[in-house]
C-alpha cells in the first residue's frame, strides 16, 4: 500500500468526522494499516462509514478487516469423532495388506489420531483387537486434536488482530492461497 492510497481514505474520514489530515495522521494510520491490502482497507472504511458514529482509529479498520478475513477463513466443516472412526474402521479392516494405501486415504487430521499406517495393520492382524477399546481410545485422540485444532484458530486470529501474525496467516493453514495476492505481507 501506498501513502497516497491511504491518503485517499483518510480525506473521506475527514470530511465525515472532521478528521485532521496532518502528515503526522496520515504517517500513523500509513504504518499501523501498511500491511493490509489497499482494498481490504477501503472495504473496512465503507463498512465503518455505515456504522461508526465516532471518529474512527486504526484499531477500528484493523477489527473489521480482520473480522472480514476470519469469515472467509471459517474452519471447514470437520468429521465428527463417529464419522472419522468409521473410515478409520474401514481402513483396519482392509489393511492387513493395503495398510499403507489405507493409511493414506484418509483425511489429514484422522491420520494424526490413528498414527500410522503401521497402527492400521498391527489392529487388522492382531488376535486380540478390542474394537470397544480402539474406537474410544481413537476418540479421544480425535477430539483433542480437533479442540487443538480450534484452539490454534482463535489464538492465530487473536495475534492477526495484534499484528503479531500477517493476515495470510490464517487463510494459508485453510489452504486458501488462491485468495491471497500479496494481502498480510510481513510483520
Amino acid at each position: 500500500m501506498q501513502r497516497g492510497e491511504i491518503a485517499s481514505v483518510l480525506v473521506v474520514f475527514n470530511e465525515l468526522y472532521d478528521l485532521q489530515l496532518t502528515e503526522l495522521n496520515t504517517e500513523i494510520w500509513f504504518n499501523a494499516l501498511a500491511m493490509y491490502d489497499i482494498e481490504d482497507v477501503k472495504s473496512a472504511a465503507m463498512k465503518y462509514i455505515r456504522t461508526g458514529k465516532y471518529k474512527p482509529k486504526p484499531a477500528d479498520i484493523i477489527d473489521i478487516i480482520v473480522d472480514d478475513i476470519v469469515a472467509k477463513a471459517e474452519p471447514t466443516e470437520q468429521l465428527s469423532a463417529q464419522e472419522a472412526w468409521s473410515l478409520v474402521y474401514k481402513a483396519i479392516c482392509n489393511s492387513a495388506y493395503k495398510s499403507i494405501e489405507e493409511f493414506n486415504k484418509l483425511p489429514e487430521l484422522v491420520q494424526k489420531a490413528v498414527g500410522s499406517a503401521e497402527n492400521l495393520k498391527s489392529n487388522a492382524i492382531d488376535a486380540n483387537f478390542n474394537l470397544g477399546v480402539t474406537q474410544s481410545n481413537f476418540n479421544k485422540a480425535y477430539t483433542t486434536l480437533l479442540k487443538r485444532q480450534e484452539n490454534d484458530r482463535l489464538l492465530k486470529i487473536e495475534q492477526i488482530k495484534r499484528g503479531e501474525l500477517p493476515v495470510s496467516a490464517l487463510l494459508l493453514e485453510r489452504g486458501n492461497n488462491e485468495q491471497l495476492t500479496d494481502k498480510g505481507g510481513t510483520s
